[in-house]
């Protein structure tokens, strides 16, 4: 199951220098028209990208009928596997304990996407927890370290550093302001030396901006 399934006419909000690796400049000219084109066309989602790179014929057949440069759907195609959902085992999240993975793993849980997919709702959560042994206060901040996880390049100290200030869910990042949020983060830092060094303004906005793009996984009250 794809959990980052990213809605294609909502793309070109990212589709810019300030949120892309230089190697995906490509795609910000025409943005706007060429998502729309593939909107209309069917190709409304991530997922529906990578059907049709599954199959060579689809691509001719969809550059022909959208006039969407092929090199461009390639391009679009790269930039989005690189955010399709990775699951990480949970035995590489950071400070789990172990008698942990050892209580969720007999239920299917092996993983950052079975631990999304078992903790979706407060009930399912509290119900989990009765289950498993698992304290409700770990599982939860364990499902909010697994949706973090879910956007490439969040990594543990990232992780670290959101959860601290308080951020729970992508979706909950990306309701902040780039700007705003990185002076948190610089403060914060500067207070606590919770990690080395000051995520620079270019990765503080690609977070947030990507971030809000991500289907919500986690629901929280």
């Amino acid at each position: 199951m794809e959990l980052n399934k990213i809605a294609i006419k909502d793309l070109p909000q990212v589709l810019k220098k300030e949120t892309l690796m230089e190697g995906h400049w490509r795609l910000i000219e025409n943005a706007q028209s060429y998502c729309q084109r593939l909107h209309d066309a069917g190709v409304s989602h991530s997922t529906d990208v990578f059907d049709v790179f599954a199959d060579a014929a689809r691509v001719e057949a969809i550059a022909a009928k959208t006039l969407v440069p092929k090199d461009y759907l390639s391009c679009l195609n790269s930039l989005l596997s690189h955010h399709r959902f990775k699951p990480v085992p949970l035995a590489k999240m950071e400070d789990i304990d172990r008698a942990h993975i050892e209580a969720l793993t007999p239920r299917g849980i092996k993983n950052t996407g079975a631990l999304l997919l078992a903790g979706r709702t407060q009930a399912d959560r509290v119900r989990l927890a009765s289950e498993t042994n698992v304290p409700l206060e770990q599982l939860e901040r364990l499902l909010a370290a697994a949706d973090l996880m879910r956007k490439p390049g969040v990594k543990a100290t990232e992780v670290r550093l959101f959860i601290a200030v308080g951020i729970r869910s992508l979706k909950h990042l990306g309701e902040q302001d780039p700007q705003s949020f990185r002076s948190q983060l610089e403060d914060f830092i500067t207070r606590t030396d919770i990690v080395k060094a000051i995520p620079t303004p270019k990765e503080v906005a690609s977070d947030v901006c990507w971030a809000r793009l991500y289907p919500v996984m986690v629901e929280w009250t």
